[in-house]
Order: C-alpha cells, then structure tokens, then sequence
C-alpha cells in the first residue's frame, strides 16, 4: 500500500517536471519565431521628397459667389376682363417703339404708351388731367398737331386720336369702348384697359406672356421691367464677413469678363429696383428681422453703364480681396520652413536654404520675396531629400 502511494507521487513529479519542460521549449520557440518575423519585416521607407517650383504667377485671396441681374423696375399689366384674342407679347421679347402691342382682350388692342401715370380710367371728350397731357404727348411724337390746352381732351386732341387709331388699322371707340363712325369722331376715347404707360422704353416682358390665344383674362396679365438692371452678388454667410464694399468683383456675363465693384450689404429680400405688390416704382417690403430668404447674404454690385444684361441672367463671380505684390513669387505654403530663430526659409532643392519674406497665403499658396529666390527654382515641399542631393 505504502509502496502504491509513493510510486503515485513519483509519477506525478515526474508529470509536472515534463510539463514545466515543454512550456519553457515553447516559450524558446515562440520567442525565436517572433524575433525572426521581426527581423524579416523591412522597416518603413522614408517619404519621397515632393517638390514644387517657385512660380511668378499672383497669389490671389478671393471667395466665390454668383450675381443675378434684376429689373431696374417692374410694372404689372393688368387688364379689364375679357378673353385673350390674339396671342400676346411672348415672355423674354423687348418691345422698343411706343406704340407697340402687348395683348388683344376682346378684339381690342392693349397699346404701349410712354407716360408717367398709369391707365387708371377711361379717357374721351371732357377728361382733363395728367394721363390726358400723356395721350396728347403719344399724338405729338406720331406726328398730330395738337392745339388743345395741355391736359384737356379737346376736339383737336379726338381729331389726332382718331386718325391715330385708324392709321394704325385699329377700330376707334369710346369711353365705354363701342365702336364708333367716321361721323363719331369727336366721341373717340380711350377705354380702360386701351393702353398701358410706361415711364421709359424699351421694356421687356416678364412673368409669362402678355396673353395666351384663347385664354381668360388674370389679374396680373404679365410684367414689364424697364430701366437699368440691378446686378446682385450672393455669397455664404460665412464669407459675407469678410467683405467690404470698394473691393473689385469679376464676372462673365454673355462670353465677356465684367469688371465691377462691390457695393452696400442688402436688406433681406430686397434687390436694387425690385418692387413688390405696390404701385410701380415702390419698394417691396423688407424681411422681419432673422428672417430667412432661400439664400446667402447678398451686396449690390457698382457696373459700367455700358454693360448690357437682361433681367434673370445668372453667372458665377469672383470677389478678389487680396493679391500679392509686385516682386513677390508663390510656392506652396507647406514648403515654408522656421528657424529656431523664427526667420522663414525655404530648402531648395540643391539643399540651399533661402531666406524669404513672406506675403499673403492663400487656397494652399503663399507670396514670398528674397534676394536669392529665382521662378522657376524648384523646392522641396514635403519629405527629405535623398543623400545625393543633400549638401555635403
């Protein structure tokens, strides 16, 4: 029994030691099998040199935006109702001569006239004021004498509109816009709705057609926008803060640069001539303040006169807020090193290190000045260079 027992104790010593044996080996196998991987994985090769080349081109600070023509102003057609009978003005078509017509409502013409006031009532014998010096004026530029007073719708002044109407194969009516005979002359008018008055010409049609064949009269028949287009720069508002108004802004407008400069921030939602649902000539009203208009931050932009644009052309801009200076070249800006001291430099690549002053950087480029520097020179911009091109 006592025999048993300790041969049992014996083997189990004998077990362990065994045991203790094989994790030490696998330990020695282990550690060489780590030891040769390491020794076999190439160590990290160093970053090639990147270089770049000293170039005189300018070093620009600028921000994009783009420009929107708007109307210089903006005038509602609104007729009597009635139904469209002959196709109206196209939308986008310029009308150039007085005289000119918009729309057929009811087989009767809706002529352009040059006035001030707007066609606000009916017109005939007896009617005195400012509208009625207005038609007075159409005949006069037509070639019709007119002795009345200025502003009294006289016999003279019914003479030259019913010649004028004829002349223009256009049936003569009165007030209430009957037709009239040739014995009813001296009841000629102008009904409401006859004519429309703008301040200037030429104009351009807006908001749709003057008119589709067929259709029904609106309220609002078209718009005609007149006078000099405003011209407006849209930038993000996180670029509106940097703008101030006196700095050169380019844009192409109908394949030809434009040169402008930029103007005063706008109030929310207005633009230079736009107008609202006022009379024409009146400003829209200007958004509560905070609130949110569809777009960035927008500045009135200061063009040539002799610029020709039309209302709703768009295009892509540029706002050049610095440029470096005669004398000065660019290379990127991750090229420009600091000594200890704090002075830049730069490392060709020969080696050489060349002092520079440093100009404005931007869009990744820096200006920079030195006596030693040279277009064209090439510099290293990131890594090291190769021992052969090292200094020695």
């Amino acid at each position: 029994m006592v025999d048993s027992a300790r041969s049992h104790i014996i083997l189990c010593g004998m077990t362990g030691a065994l045991l203790i044996m094989l994790a030490v080996c696998g330990g020695l196998a282990l550690g060489i099998a780590i030891h040769n991987r390491e020794s076999a994985t190439p160590a990290p090769a160093a970053m090639p040199p990147v270089f770049g080349k000293l170039t005189d081109a300018p070093v620009l600070d600028r921000i994009s935006g783009s420009v929107t023509v708007s109307a210089g102003a903006t005038l509602a057609v609104r007729v009597p109702a009635g139904v469209i009978t002959r196709a109206g003005a196209a939308a986008g078509s310029v009308l150039e001569n007085e005289g000119e017509v918009l729309t057929t409502v009811n087989e009767v013409p809706v002529l352009l006239w040059l006035g001030e006031v707007p066609n606000y009532r009916a017109l005939g014998p007896g009617s005195s004021g400012a509208d009625v010096a207005q038609v007075q004026g159409v005949l006069r530029r037509a070639g019709y004498r007119i002795s009345d007073p200025a502003g009294e719708f006289g016999e003279h002044t019914a003479e030259g509109l019913y010649r004028y109407l004829r002349e223009r194969r256009i049936v003569p009516r009165d007030l209430g816009g009957q037709p009239i005979s040739a014995e009813e002359w001296r009841s000629v008018g102008v009904p409401l709705g006859m004519a429309v008055f703008v301040p200037e010409l030429p104009v351009r049609v807006s908001g749709g057609p003057c008119g589709t064949l067929g259709a029904q009269t609106e309220a609002e028949l078209c718009s005609l926008e007149f006078g000099a287009p405003g011209f407006v720069l849209e930038v993000s508002v996180a670029d509106a803060g940097r703008l101030e108004p006196g700095v050169a802004v380019s844009f192409t407008l109908a394949g030809s640069v434009v040169s402008a400069t930029l103007g005063e921030r706008l109030p929310a939602t207005i633009e230079p001539g736009a107008q609202g649902s006022g009379p024409p000539g009146s400003a829209p009203p200007a958004a509560a303040e905070g609130e949110a208009t569809g777009g960035g931050p927008r500045f009135a932009l200061l063009v040539p006169a002799d610029v020709a644009a039309v209302a709703g052309q768009q295009s892509r801009a540029e706002v050049i807020l610095a440029r470096s200076g005669e004398g000065f070249l660019r290379i990127e800006g991750a090229a420009i090193r600091d000594r200890a001291g704090g002075a830049p430099w730069l490392r060709a690549r020969s080696g050489e290190h060349l002092a520079i002053e440093p100009g404005i950087c931007a869009e990744g480029y820096c200006a920079v000045s030195g006596a030693d520097l040279r277009a064209g020179t090439e510099i290293l911009i990131s890594g090291e260079l190769e021992a052969s091109e090292a200094p020695g």
